[in-house]
């Protein structure tokens, strides 16, 4: 190689996603083990699995992380995020729907060595209905939510398993109005019956059924 003459230069975005990934190492809690992921053309940069005891929880996360020179934060301790592009958002969603995953953004400030978090499921359903009429979206982000932070452990995982029970209370809810539906199909379907014959499972399966196929 010619001292002399011109290198290939490592570009800064490819220095700072590197040292925002080894920053979310150092600051990550002792449970957790940080896996990258290669390809993040979807906007997923990693996973997180979580261990309880020394043990795995299965429990999982996936993240988006942001590099920052300085970050700069006004009186109220709260800024906007990076921009994110709605066909991630979009994405993100249906990852924690299909999957049970929550998804968080990890901001990384390099000069203050501090990764802010956010869970993007909450503010992404709070605003849904203006998610698709924008290219791009922005979270809330606090300056007291800091992996360093004295109480960051326990409110991360008020966080995280807020989100991990949404999916269960979801299809709870989709059961319950499966149910409502079929009694209100019994109901229409069994009506000019004397009110006090006992209709057995399988009659009560045969006219739902009936009123289905109507």
């Amino acid at each position: 190689m010619n001292n002399n003459l011109p290198a290939p230069q490592y570009a800064k975005s490819l220095q700072m996603e590197d040292r925002s990934l080894d920053l979310l190492n150092y600051r990550r809690f002792p449970s957790w083990i940080v896996r990258p992921i290669g390809h993040r053309d979807l906007g997923i940069d990693g996973e997180i699995e979580m261990h309880k005891n020394g043990r795995p929880a299965a429990l999982f996360l996936k993240f988006q992380l942001k590099s920052h020179d300085k970050i700069e934060w006004g009186r109220s301790g709260i800024v906007r995020s990076s921009p994110l592009a709605v066909a991630s958002a979009n994405y993100w969603l249906g990852v924690q729907t299909n999957q049970g995953s929550p998804v968080f953004l990890f901001e990384a400030d390099l000069s203050a060595e501090s990764v802010y978090f956010a869970a993007m499921g909450p503010q992404l359903r709070r605003n849904y209905d203006a998610l698709f009429k924008q290219r791009s979206v922005t979270l809330e982000m606090q300056r007291s939510h800091h992996l360093a932070a004295p109480n960051a452990s326990q409110l991360f995982d008020k966080l995280f398993l807020r989100e991990c029970t949404l999916r269960d209370f979801v299809a709870s809810a989709e059961r319950c109005l499966i149910s409502l539906r079929d009694t209100a199909f019994f109901l229409l379907a069994s009506q000019g019956q004397d009110g006090h014959k006992e209709v057995s499972d399988h009659a009560r399966e045969q006219r739902i059924y009936e009123i289905y196929q109507n």
